[in-house]
């Protein structure tokens, strides 16, 4: 299994924005080889979620075009059995995107936040 399993899916066109909630399975590939005691999702699995949710939900395949990173942070990792929202906001050829852990008995916890500009 490369990718979490979907709880739920919010697109507005209006806003360009979509909200997917989503859940981390531990038998999703990348936990696999990072770390065997300690499974962390890596950095780059969270722009490949990001990625494959534009594709899937919003119609925009960027494994076809140029684009750039120019801004991404990671300030909490990801790990299973956790219950994750990515809120994806489209403007022109500008993606902006931030993953948060959704936890019912705490404020949201940002995970990671970026920027996507493509052509």
């Amino acid at each position: 299994m490369k990718y979490p399993i979907i709880e739920n899916v919010v697109f507005s066109e209006i806003d360009s924005q979509l909200d997917v909630n989503f859940f981390t399975n531990p038998d999703i590939d990348w936990f696999k080889g990072h770390f065997e005691k300690d499974p962390i999702l890596p950095g780059i699995a969270s722009v490949s979620f990001v990625l494959e949710f534009l594709r899937q939900y919003m119609n925009i395949d960027l494994n076809y075009r140029k684009y750039t990173i120019p801004q991404l942070k990671f300030s909490k990792t990801v790990v299973p059995d956790r219950h994750y929202q990515c809120c994806i906001i489209k403007t022109g050829h500008e993606i902006k995107f931030r993953i948060s852990e959704l936890n019912t008995s705490a404020p949201t916890i940002v995970c990671s936040q970026g920027k996507i500009n493509y052509e």
